[in-house]
């Protein structure tokens, strides 16, 4: 190592092995951080982002003792600002046993580069690796390996941040939009044709453009400058202290003049050119990454050997466009492998709070999975000369995992990934919605997969790292669909373990389960739903099917059985297409069940009464408009679907049918089967004259309130179109006001529709 001296009024002589860059600007953070030493010797650099920040391992001498060694950061003032708000915001105050920062960050005068100095947790360190020297070293083995993860990071995160999570709709464009490439690259042009198509915010759907196309830009907010290349990056506005319901990214490269921007600047009007787009792109880094033997046009990837799976690529933007609900709690935005130190093979560190942030708590999930595979399963496969699709058996044999079970592994080198994957996806399962639906973690991962494609030229190898995304991505889409046994519950280690029990928080915490009709979180003993008043299971005395007949057209899990078509419940008992109406009893080992309406009461074999007389029609949608009134949803729903079971396209059932589905709700509550239940019940109220003013009302509410507030896709009609057809139908002096008040609306859509005068 050669020192760099400086005078003793400049800080601490610098020792720094050839093979670590620090420039001008570094030293100067560094000397001003350290001024009271004597000697750093920089002994490891972390790697280097993109932003041009680094990390590094420095060991102090003052007085002529040695002291405990730092980790420290040097990177744009702009960045290191951005990470110490973050880190007073989300970190300082709940992450004290793995996250800390020595003190305010140190900003030299004079230059545009800070530095952050981490304190490192344990009391003595006599090693330090980031978790893929860790996990890659030979001294770590598979089972010590899980257990850091487990018990010293994961542990943590979900006790202080995500057991605390709350239930959230949310449309994953906004959410996972960053992780997937720029949406279109431009040059800016000096004029382009009049015709040329506009992309503002509030022009939705987007056109669509290609390569070469001539474009308009309006109302976009600077959200990135950068220098080396010159380029401005551009986003949607979003209103302050507001999160963005929808993310469309532009780069704009070549750019002159940079002075004349700055960020948070709307620009009004920017005509230009496009140069790539997202979809163009990732099709160039596929086709790449195979060398062109998989065609990545078709909707199936037929792969060398035979191996048949989904495209991602065709998918994608599909998944992006999916509202749901999931969780939502702090995160820290950015849990790569280099993020995570472990000090003496027992402690860790968590480093890097740039982006912590509130998000779906899956993010960090989903980033150290997608960070294992690229560093760390794809060595192993390459030095194991093993084809980029053991990670398709690997992937099932995860979701198949049992904890006391070793997985089936081709090479015993894949051993220490393996248990890292298992323990993300143990914790996982903690943090799904509903812990038996993969489906959410399945559709982050496709993402996050495609996604780290933009990355492709800085992997090692490149080609095979790509072929091990997308065929991990392919899987991730194959299992949405797939019924495969899943983790079993509250176990995250080998039985008889410490980590076999469940946390403190679990003690704590009694079980939680979803709700299928409102999705709101409830205790897992629960019969009854408390927020829609739904029955989970039969209540008291009633060993009928209820509530789960009223599910026509969504499949659903009942007690780990698939619902749908015929009703099969406890996965024994099957009731061959039929549907039970009110007060109807279901017979179970010969038991006369007395109540039977619109049937017989069996015994045995035996038929011992005969079926009373059917109530008319006209009594039972007089009844159901009285339930509605006095705010009885459950019942009105049955009724009205008593009433759809002789006749489907009765106007008026189903437009009550659609008010009561709603619980007294507003739209923007509701899942989206439940909307969708909502939506077809009025559709068919729509081809009455007498109900079609009241239905394209309540369709309008449940399209704003539902979609479009919340930057979604509506589909046909559009809002303008109700309208205008409700004005055809006699606006709103023909929509029934008693009806139209019992639907929760915002005054935004009621202004928009003219519903104010309902009385």
């Amino acid at each position: 190592m050669k020192p760099d001296s400086a005078r003793p009024d400049q800080g601490p002589d610098i020792l720094a092995s050839d093979q670590i860059y620090l420039s001008a600007e570094a030293k100067k953070v560094l000397r001003e951080m350290f001024k009271g030493e004597n000697r750093l010797t920089i002994e490891k650099a972390f790697g280097r982002s993109f932003s041009g920040s680094q990390i590094f391992l420095i060991h102090r001498a003052k007085a002529g003792r040695d002291l405990l060694p730092d980790v420290v950061k040097i990177a744009p003032v702009g960045l290191i600002q951005q990470e110490w708000q973050a880190y007073e915001l989300w970190v300082k105050e709940t992450l004290i046993n793995i996250a800390r920062i020595e003190e305010a960050p140190t900003l030299p005068a004079g230059i545009k580069w800070g530095g952050l100095r981490y304190k490192l947790m344990g009391g003595s360190i006599y090693s330090l690796l980031n978790l893929s020297d860790y996990c890659l070293s030979p001294e770590t083995g598979a089972a010590e390996l899980r257990r850091v993860l487990e018990q010293s990071l994961l542990k943590e995160l979900h006790s202080q941040w995500w057991l605390n999570s709350r239930p959230q709709r949310i449309m994953l464009q906004a959410d996972y939009d960053e992780m997937l490439p720029i949406n279109l690259w431009l040059r800016l042009a000096e004029i382009v044709p009049d015709d040329a198509p506009v992309i503002a915010p509030g022009r939705f759907p987007f056109p669509s453009v290609k390569i070469g196309d001539a474009v308009r830009l309006q109302g976009f907010v600077i959200t990135e400058i950068d220098y080396q290349p010159p380029a401005l990056t551009l986003n949607l506005p979003t209103a302050a202290n507001e999160v963005a319901a929808f993310s469309f990214r532009l780069r704009i490269n070549d750019v002159s003049q940079l002075e004349n921007y700055q960020v948070g600047q709307v620009m009004a009007d920017m005509p230009a050119s496009v140069d790539d787009t997202r979809h163009d792109f990732l099709m160039r880094q596929a086709q790449q990454a195979f060398g062109g033997d998989v065609d990545f046009s078709q909707a199936r990837l037929i792969l060398p050997g035979g191996l048949n799976l989904p495209n991602p690529l065709k998918v994608y933007q599909t998944l992006l466009q999916s509202p749901g609900r999931v969780k939502i709690g702090p995160i820290h935005g950015d849990l790569n492998l280099e993020n995570i130190l472990v000090v003496d093979h027992q402690q860790v560190s968590l480093i890097d709070f740039a982006t912590a942030r509130e998000g779906h708590i899956l993010h960090d999930l989903l980033r150290l999975e997608t960070d294992t595979l690229i560093k760390v399963v794809v060595k192993v496969l390459a030095e194991a000369n093993l084809p980029a699709t053991t990670i398709h058996s690997l992937y099932r044999q995860l979701r198949q995992a049992n904890p006391a079970m070793a997985l089936n592994l081709p090479y015993p080198g894949l051993e220490k990934p393996s248990a890292m994957l298992l323990a993300i996806r143990a914790m996982a399962r903690k943090c799904l919605l509903n812990p038996d639906d993969w489906r959410e973690y399945d559709a982050g991962l496709t993402l996050y997969l495609v996604g780290a494609l933009k990355f492709i030229k800085t992997f090692r190898p490149p080609a095979f790292t790509g072929q091990v995304l997308l065929l991990g991505a392919a899987t991730a889409v194959e299992l949405m669909n797939d019924e495969l046994p899943l983790l079993p519950p509250h176990l995250t280690s080998e039985p008889g373990t410490e980590t076999a029990r469940p946390s403190k928080g679990e003690e704590a915490m009694p079980d939680k389960k979803v709700c299928p009709f409102c999705g709101e979180q409830i205790q897992s003993t629960a019969k009854k739903c408390r927020f829609c008043g739904e029955f989970l299971s039969p209540p008291m005395g009633d060993p009928g099917i209820t509530g789960v007949h009223r599910l026509m057209n969504s499949p659903i899990n009942i007690g780990g059985n698939l619902v749908t078509g015929d009703r099969n419940i406890s996965g024994n008992r099957n009731i061959s297409g039929n549907r039970n109406i009110i007060g109807d009893r279901n017979i179970e080992g010969g038991v006369t069940i007395s109540g039977n309406v619109g049937g017989s009461v069996v015994m045995g074999d035996q038929i011992v009464q005969a079926t009373p007389p059917k109530t008319p029609i006209a009594e039972l949608i007089k009844r159901a408009k009285n339930l509605l009134g006095q705010t009885n949803y459950k019942q009105a729903v049955e009724l009205c679907e008593q009433v759809l079971a002789e006749e489907p396209e009765h106007p008026e059932a189903n437009l009550l049918a659609a008010i009561a589905l709603m619980h007294g709700r507003g739209a923007d509550q509701l899942r989206d089967n439940t909307i969708e239940r909502i939506e077809n019940h009025l559709q068919t109220a729509l081809d009455e004259p007498a109900t079609e003013a009241t239905a394209l009302a309540i369709l309008g509410i449940v399209k704003y309130d539902h979609y479009i507030a919340n930057g979604l896709l509506a589909g046909k009609p559009s809002l303008k179109e109700i309208k205008e057809r409700l004005q055809a139908a006699g606006g709103i002096e023909a929509v029934e006001a008693r009806l139209l008040n019992l639907v929760k609306a915002s005054s935004t859509v009621r202004e928009r529709l003219g519903l104010f005068s309902t009385e």
